[in-house]
C-alpha cells in the first residue's frame, strides 16, 4: 500500500501548482522551448524554467538539446494520457 500512496502523493505534488498544470496542458503531445512556453502560457521565462526543471526532476518531462536549442516534452506516455483526460474534461 505504501507504494500506491507514494504514487498518489507524487501526482498531487505535480498537479498542485496552477502554473505547472498550465504548462503540462500546453505541452500535451507537443515539444517546446522554454521561450515558446513562456509566450503560450504568458509567464516569465525564468518561472517557466523553474517549473520545467521540477518536472524534469520528477521524470515527467524530458529535454533534448539540438545545437543551442533545448526543447521539452512530456516523456511519460501514461502521464500524457492523464493530461489528455484533464484537457478533455475541461472542454
Amino acid at each position: 500500500m505504501g507504494s500506491e500512496v507514494n504514487k498518489i502523493y507524487n501526482l498531487y505534488e505535480i498537479f498542485n501548482d496552477f502554473n505547472r498544470l498550465r504548462i503540462l496542458i500546453a505541452m500535451y503531445n507537443l515539444e517546446y522551448t522554454s521561450g515558446d512556453l513562456s509566450n503560450i502560457v504568458g509567464m516569465s521565462q525564468i518561472s517557466i524554467m523553474h517549473q520545467l526543471e521540477f518536472l524534469v526532476d520528477k521524470r515527467v518531462v524530458s529535454k533534448s538539446k539540438t545545437g543551442d536549442t533545448i526543447k521539452y516534452k512530456i516523456s511519460d506516455k501514461k502521464f500524457n494520457k492523464i493530461v489528455s483526460q484533464i484537457t478533455n474534461y475541461l472542454k
